[in-house]
């Protein structure tokens, strides 16, 4: 699962992954010009955590 959180840690985006691929692509279109954070966990474990910036 990734998901996204802007600088007040409201979630603004859920994205359901699979472990069958290495790389995931996701539509930022909807999020507005900014700093935002990220996690990525399995059902289990968290995966990891990092800093995203969108700037258009």
């Amino acid at each position: 699962m990734g998901l996204i959180y802007d600088a007040l840690g409201k979630e603004v985006l859920r994205h359901g992954l699979s472990s069958e691929h290495e790389r995931h692509e996701f539509s930022t279109a909807e999020l507005k010009q900014g700093a935002y954070h990220y996690v990525v966990s399995s059902a289990t474990d968290l995966i990891g955590t990092g800093k995203l910036m969108i700037v258009r």
